[in-house]
């Protein structure tokens, strides 16, 4: 069991330095694959398609929702 005084302490701990590492790690992942797979779409077939734009759309809204934070 915490004390009050231990319990009171664990109360003013954030986790959202953490958090917001997190998120960006993954953010930059995700938009390393997005940019492979349109090399990939762009320099070897020559062709993008609507699900080419669309995953650039979605890659754009989630790191302005990730900037947010």
């Amino acid at each position: 069991m915490f004390t009050i005084e231990q319990r009171a302490a664990r109360e003013d701990v954030s986790n959202g330095a953490g958090i917001i590492a997190v998120v960006g790690t993954f953010t930059g992942i995700s938009a390393l694959f997005v940019a492979a797979r349109l090399y990939v779409r762009i320099k070897l077939m020559r062709t993008i398609g609507l699900d080419d734009y669309l995953i650039v759309l979605a890659m754009v809204s989630f790191a302005q929702r990730t900037v947010r934070l």
